[in-house]
């Protein structure tokens, strides 16, 4: 995968946008979905402080700690999310 030639990177960032892709599983396209199944995939939009964008797909647990507005520290590998920590 390329991003693993990427650094781990940690910037200030704010939560500018989410939103939500429903898809069905058809034929073999997810095992662990029947045909016909449904799922939803999550993206967040985050804005850093240069003002430069990065949009991640987040998993239902990620995302339900995370709301639009946010200001925190995001840490990610090239495309790949790993965290974000919301500053009190």
């Amino acid at each position: 995968m390329f991003f693993r030639r990427k650094p781990t990177e940690t910037k200030i960032a704010k939560v500018i946008g989410m939103c939500e892709m429903i898809d069905g599983a058809t034929g073999d396209f997810r095992e662990d979905l029947e045909d016909g199944d449904i799922f939803v995939l999550w993206f967040v939009t985050f804005e850093l402080e240069n003002g430069e964008h990065k949009e991640f797909r987040l998993s239902d647990f990620q995302l339900g700690l995370i709301k639009e507005g946010d200001v925190g520290q995001l840490t990610f590998k090239g495309r790949k999310f790993i965290g974000f920590l919301v500053n009190n």
